[in-house]
């Protein structure tokens, strides 16, 4: 199995596409990870001992030259089977609805509603015995990139982890009794020397699931150390999910709508239930014209919710972005809509001209629980 890691081509994206003839979406990677070209973070994959653990083994990470193996719950046999069958890389497939990821594995990656999740997708390698899972996501505005691994029932035998070949700062938090998480914040790859990284890599397990994050420094240590309180809480509602951003279409794909995670106040999210902040990139070869006004509407629906017609909307008006320019604005429906009190995923399209036709670009979300 080709190895998996943050800065090795053969990610889950590229794992997936190697394996098959189908182009997955392009993730959004968020900017601190530009600089993380000094990281290889290795995949451990050791020779197994040939022996099944019955209630606990061991999660292998790498620090410099020493192996920390710290302890986490295996998965139950019931939970993953049914995401096996339908999302392997062998069968040609992958999962990118947060909804269905949790549905179907029975595990719950994000354990806190106070983050954003931006474009969850997850396989399931069956060569290794392993779900990989990718994210980045959005706590007041700061992004983290995420990855996380479960192991299918009867793998547990084999060394599953990840790594960093040279290191140097290392903090060791302890977020719970017995329970450490690796804060590494300089590091290096195998044939360089160890450096100050502009990043933290953090590895840790908790029940289930083992994870790896990617923090910038400039954040700070206390903000890394409650992402790991975070992802290692239960802050949500019994079958709610953290809002999320799911995928962005368009007629046009060289103009993209998405929403702005930039730093913001917490009391302005990119988010909510009654307003969104939104950037539109224009990477055409020609100027568009904007229509400011938009549609919010529930997915799989023909018409705007709650009975809102055409008409009602207000007059159009229009702004033009140039060819290679963005355009961001804040929008809130809750004049129009009212707050989308009922949880589920709805789409946000806009409308735009360029050389005389008329296109739109869209993006789907969601909030709360599926429907």
């Amino acid at each position: 199995m080709e190895r998996f890691t943050k800065e090795n081509s053969q990610n889950i994206k590229s794992i997936f596409e190697a394996g098959t003839d189908i182009k997955l979406p392009k993730h959004r990677v968020m900017k601190p990870q530009k600089i993380l070209s000094i990281v290889i973070a290795v995949m451990i994959v050791l020779a197994g001992s040939g022996t099944v653990l019955a209630s606990t083994t061991t999660f292998g990470i790498i620090l410099g030259g020493t192996k920390v193996d710290l302890e986490w719950e295996p998965v139950e046999p019931s939970s993953i089977d049914a995401f096996v069958e339908k999302y392997s890389v062998e069968k040609g497939r992958i999962c990118t609805d947060p909804y269905e990821i949790d549905k179907l594995l029975g595990i719950r990656f994000i354990k806190s509603d106070s983050f954003i999740v931006d474009q969850a997708i997850a396989v399931a390698v069956e060569a290794r015995g392993e779900v990989l899972y990718d994210t980045t996501l959005y706590l007041d505005g700061k992004g983290i990139a995420l990855e996380a691994k479960v192991v299918l029932p009867s793998y547990e035998h084999l060394d599953h982890g990840y790594g960093v070949t040279k290191l140097g700062g290392l903090t060791k938090y302890k977020y719970a009794p017995d329970k450490t998480a690796y804060i590494i914040s300089d590091y290096g790859s195998s044939d360089s020397d160890v450096v100050e990284s502009r990043s933290y890599v953090i590895y840790f397990a908790h029940e289930s699931i083992m994870y790896q994050l990617y923090i910038s420094r400039s954040y700070g240590l206390e903000f890394a150390k409650t992402v790991i309180d975070l992802l290692t809480s239960s802050e949500y509602t019994k079958g709610e999910f953290p809002q999320y951003s799911y995928t962005y279409y368009a007629e046009d794909p060289a103009v993209k709508l998405d929403f702005d995670y930039s730093e913001h106040a917490k009391d302005d999210p990119p988010l909510s239930d009654t307003s969104a902040r939104v950037i539109l990139y224009n990477g055409s070869d020609s100027d568009i014209e904007l229509d400011v006004n938009y549609i919010i509407k529930r997915a799989g629906s023909m018409g705007q919710i709650d009975g809102i017609k055409d008409e009602d909307r207000r007059p159009a008006s229009m702004i033009t972005i140039k060819s290679g320019e963005q355009y961001k604005m804040k929008i809130d429906w809750s004049d129009i809509y009212g707050p989308l009190g009922r949880p589920g995923t709805y789409n946000i399209i806009f409308f735009y001209e360029r050389d005389g036709k008329q296109f739109t670009a869209a993006r789907d979300f969601g909030m709360g629980a599926r429907p």
